[in-house]
């Protein structure tokens, strides 16, 4: 009889599951992509100033190192989300990675055009 117990007990239902994010949070990880999708279609004139120089980094243009960073930035965000086993750990890369990846997404375009702008009034 000891036997079937250490059987039941080492099967792999007997196991415990690792904790895993919940649906929900697992969406808003990806939501910076859905937005960015969404202004592409919705607004492509909202992420034309990515692309134009100035200010530029030698041969790069800002926006297009910006656009990587964030989007970079936020598929870290649900990679942690995706994959970790704890929930502060899926809560700070909500809190820490995907929210301010929003905000450069949505920020980021504006803040390179007002550059933009201000080097022109510069002369």
């Amino acid at each position: 009889m000891s036997g079937r117990s250490e059987e039941r007990a080492t099967s792999p239902a007997a196991r415990a599951r690792p904790w895993r994010a919940p649906v929900t949070a697992r969406i808003a990880s990806l939501v910076p992509f859905f937005v960015a999708i969404a202004l592409q279609l919705a607004a492509p004139r909202f992420t034309e100033g990515l692309l134009m120089p100035p200010p530029d980094i030698p041969g790069i243009p800002t926006g297009a190192i910006l656009g990587a960073l964030v989007l970079g930035w936020a598929a870290f965000g649900a990679l942690v989300v995706w994959t970790t086993g704890s929930r502060l750990a899926a809560a700070l890369a909500l809190g820490l990675l995907t929210l301010p990846s929003m905000f450069g997404l949505i920020l980021g375009p504006a803040m390179l055009l007002i550059l933009q702008n201000l080097e022109d009034l510069r002369g």
